[in-house]
Parts: structure tokens; sequence; C-alpha cells
């Protein structure tokens, strides 16, 4: 697809290796992809010839490869180095691991120092797992960039409501803990395949960012022939990597291994743990010992007398829901949780007569207060941490299943509503809705009680203060009573305001409009930063993203 820059390198690809090819525009990609589903795809184009998609095409086929750069020459360099990886010699493997990971004593580097041994000769397999977003991968001392600006040609400086990171808003890397010399363009590497495993590695048709930062691009862009990478926001698991090198190792095609990979991903997290591949499928990486793979089972899919019935609620089902929420690392008291259900059993257990009003509202009051009181901690954690839902414990939990979305913020059919429970705490599940090209859209304990929307992106220009707004909504069929807040991810550490947080009372069926006001200080960095708005009605927590893009 794309032009006649594309359709040279398609041309000359499928030549070499003596396979058909067609050229196809995009409202015939689809139909195409699906005749030849069962076979290894290879589909050739510059990455602003998929912009229009919106999606990464790789989940149409299980062996589909997208072979991409960024300009013309760059896409001819690489079809030649792909047609000519059969002729370098022998190379060692190198891995790179965030100290905090499960593995990090068996890998090559941890820290920024121990990179520097990357430039000393040429990595056959360069395999990483660490954190990251769409245009690079992050050690806690140093980072590795997508972008490949020392070949000379500036990359341009975006003004308006784009999304955009902060170097393409004239403002230098987002990392202002780390000095020039601690930003290391992964195009300078000598790698030939590479293994990203951190959030949103590959970005093709589903990259939200310019393709000038695109991380796996990023390698593509110096020796690499191929990345095999994680779309979207990713859900870790080790077995990942060794399922990769498991399939290099029995010879497989890159294809092959990619396919192999995804089954893995699909018992572990399915959508949320989906990789792709940029490069050609039926390319064969020389073999290497590697590890047997680490596979983990399949999670099963398991799924008048008011005031009597309303203090039961409380304490049969909403505080369980509260204590269980400390698997999640929230922090709820309870101890006090504890008292109240002390109370509520003097109050119904004393009794043959179903206990007063004053009781089950005296309860309700305190139960209002607590939950206010762990909304207010929530917000205080989110603006002082790099704050996630699920924090530490994704890793205890199992997918029950999947179902293909319409994403709610980019309207197209790119999103998935996925559901995890708890390994140990059998009454513990999640439900979350992601998008391969919008990100984190949506978190939940349990099912709605109160529904939030709000615009996913913000545009903020500093020392302007902008109102920003959400609808709250009603869908229990009850009265609730619950907190909301709002906070931006690290904010401390980034100049940005402290969140905030207010309880809400809301009858059966009614929506409410909350509003607040956000300002970025003068000195704040141009860049995208990530709002977390939360809310606990009836201990239903729930979790909604709002990119906060700050404009110079």
């Amino acid at each position: 697809m794309g032009g006649e820059e594309s359709e040279a390198a398609a041309v000359l690809l499928a030549r070499a290796t003596s396979r058909p090819h067609g050229h196809v525009g995009l409202s015939e990609l689809a139909g195409a992809i699906g005749r030849h589903a069962g076979e290894p795809i290879a589909l050739v184009g510059l990455v602003d010839d998929f912009a229009a998609l919106g999606d990464w095409p790789g989940y149409l086929a299980p062996r589909l490869g997208v072979v991409s750069a960024r300009d013309a020459s760059s896409l001819s360099c690489l079809v030649y180095r792909t047609l000519t990886l059969h002729a370098l010699g022998q190379a060692r493997d190198f891995t790179i691991l965030h100290p905090e990971d499960e593995e990090a004593e068996d890998a090559d580097a941890v820290a920024w120092d121990e990179l520097a041994s990357l430039k000393d000769g040429p990595v056959r397999l360069l395999a990483m797992r660490t954190h990251g977003m769409e245009c690079s991968a992050n050690l806690p001392d140093g980072i590795l960039c997508g972008r490949s600006d020392y070949l000379g040609k500036p990359l341009p400086v975006l003004h308006g409501e784009h999304r955009a990171v902060s170097c393409l808003r004239g403002a230098g890397c987002y990392r202002k803990d780390l000095k020039d010399e601690q930003r290391l363009p992964v195009a300078d590497l000598d790698a030939s395949v590479v293994f990203a495993q951190s959030c949103m590695s590959v970005a093709v048709g589903n990259n939200v960012f310019p393709g000038d930062v695109g991380f796996g691009l990023g390698f593509l862009a110096g020796t690499a022939v191929a990345v095999i990478g994680t779309i979207g926001k990713h859900l870790d698991d080790a077995s990942f990597m060794h399922e990769m090198r498991a399939g290099l190792a029995d010879g497989g095609s890159l294809g092959d291994v990619l396919e192999r990979v995804n089954e893995q991903a699909a018992i572990v997290g399915g959508e949320m743990s989906r990789f792709g591949l940029l490069g050609d499928p039926t390319l064969v990486l020389s073999r290497d010992a590697a590890p047997k793979p680490l596979r983990r089972p399949g999670f099963p899919d398991k799924g008048d007398k008011r005031v009597l019935d309303e203090l039961a609620r409380i304490n049969g089902e909403i505080i369980p829901r509260l204590l269980r929420l400390r698997w999640l690392d929230v922090e709820v008291p309870e101890g006090r949780l504890a008292e109240l259900r002390s109370e509520i059993k003097a109050a119904a257990g004393s009794r043959r007569a179903a206990p007063p009003e004053t009781e089950l509202a005296a309860a309700a009051g305190q139960l209002a207060t607590i939950q206010a009181e762990v909304v207010t901690s929530l917000v205080q954690q989110i603006h002082s941490s790099w704050w996630h839902f699920t924090q530490t414990a994704l890793p205890a939990f199992g997918k029950v299943g999947d179902e293909p979305r319409r994403c709610p913020k980019c309207k197209l059919d790119s999103a998935f509503l996925a559901r995890f429970a708890h390994r140990i705490e059998p009454d513990l599940s999640i439900s979350t809705i992601q998008c391969r090209r919008c990100g984190d859209l949506w978190w939940s304990t349990a099912g709605s009680t109160a529904a939030l929307e709000t615009e996913h992106v913000a545009w903020l220009r500093p020392g302007e203060p902008l109102e920003l707004t959400a609808t709250l909504s009603n869908r229990a069929g009850r009265r609730l009573v619950g907190t909301v807040g709002f906070a931006i991810s690290a904010g401390k550490f980034l100049h940005l305001q402290e969140g905030w947080s207010a309880q809400c009372d809301l009858d059966p069926g009614e929506s409410r409009d909350i509003a607040w006001t956000v300002t970025a200080a003068p000195e704040v960095v141009p860049h995208e930063y990530e709002g977390w708005c939360v809310q606990l009605f009836d201990g239903v927590y729930s979790a909604s993203t709002m990119q906060m893009e700050v404009l110079p």
C-alpha cells in the first residue's frame, strides 16, 4: 500500500524471496489480508501510509508483519538489510531488564552504565522488558529513545492541538531528571532483531504520536531488520520472552514466533498482552540456545424490612468490596470497617424488630466518610507517584476473557473489554477497556454503579486556567453515595497542581456534571501527562484516564 516508493520496496522484497505481491489501497486492505490470513503476510509501506488506518493492522492475521520506515530511503535500506541478514556473521544476544524485574539478576544490563557494552559489537537478538511509552523505554537512570535525530534531520515542532511528547514541542526529553548523555537513540544500536516488551513499543497505524518518535521504528532507522513488540498498554509476564527465545531456538520464522508469543499472551492477558511485528514475518534468525518457556495455566472462566436489607448490603457486600481493594494496593482503614461491622451487628442482632432508620443513617454516614478518605488517599498517591490502577497487583490476576469494542474516544473498532479474576481472592475481579490506539481508558472492580464520562484529551497552555467537566451518572437503580476525585500521575514531580476529591450523592437515573479547573505552571514541560478520574461508590472502585496535553 502507499505510493510508488512503498510499492517499489514491496516488489523488491517479493521478487527477491519468490513471493507473490499486490498493491492494495486502504479500503481494500482488510479484505486482501483476510484472503491470506493463514499465510505469513508482509505489509510494506511508509509509516505515514498507515496513518489513516487508526489501528494496528496486525490484528487481522496472526503472522502479519509490517515492513515500514519513516521515509523512502530508510524503507529501501530496511528491505536490503532483510534480504542480506543471512550474510552477517555470528553475533551475541543481549538482555535489558528493569532492575526490579523478577529475572533481573540474569540480565546483561539493568542500569545505564551497563548499556555501554551494547556498542562493543553487533547483537543478534536484543531483548528488553521494562517500563515505556510509544516513544521510549525507561530505566531508572537512563532512557532508550525512539527518535533518530542524529541523522541530521530535525524533528517537526508541533503547535496546536496535536497529541505529542515534549521533544515535539521543542522542550527536549520529558525525563528532566536525566542529562543529555543519558538518552540513547536506539537507532545507534547494532542489533538485528529486537524483542521490546514495554508499553506501546510497536505503533504503526495505531500510533497517537508522529512516527518520527516511534520506539520500534527507531530501531528500524538503524541496523535492525525486525522488532517484535507490544501493542498498546501492556499486561506484562516473563513467559512471553521465554516463548520468544524458544521459538527462535526451534528455527521458527519471525511470524511463527509472533504467533507463538501471542498464543501465550492470550492465556495471560488476552488483548492486553498482544504483540506485533515490524519486519518480514518469513525471516528466520540464526538459531541459538534458548531456555524452555515457563508456561502458566489458563485461568478458568468463572463467572417493614428495608433497613435490615440495607444494613445487610453494607455488611455483606460493600464492606467486603472495600476490604478486597487491599489486593490492589489501596489503603483501606480496616480497623474502622471492623468497628462499622460491629455496630451493624449490635444494631441488627440485639432485637427481634428491624433496626430504626437512625441506625441505618449512622452506618451509611460512616461508610460515606470512609469511602471519601480512601479516595482522598488515592488522589494523593496518584499525585506523588507514577500511579496505575492495579499498581503491583496485576501479575496476581488471570484473564477470564475479552471482547472487541468500539473505542468510545476515537470511535474506531480498535478497543476491547478485558476481564480478569484474582488467583487468590476469588471474589475480586477487574475489568478494563483498552484501545490499541488511545491506550488506557477505564478500569473497574465491578460492573458500573456510577459511570463517569470525560473528554480523553485536555489541551492546556502554561499559566492559563482550563475548566474541565465530567458527567457522572447513576446506573445502579438505587441512590448512591460516594466520592469522586482527580489527579495527574506524578504531578508532584512535574510541577503540576495537586488533585482534588469530593463526596457526591446521586438519585437513581440521575446524571450530574462535575467541573474543576486545571492550571499548568509556566515551568511545566510541554508534554502529554496522564490524568486519572477515580470514583468509589458502594465499594466499587473505578478509574478513567484523561490525557493532559500541555502546549507550548
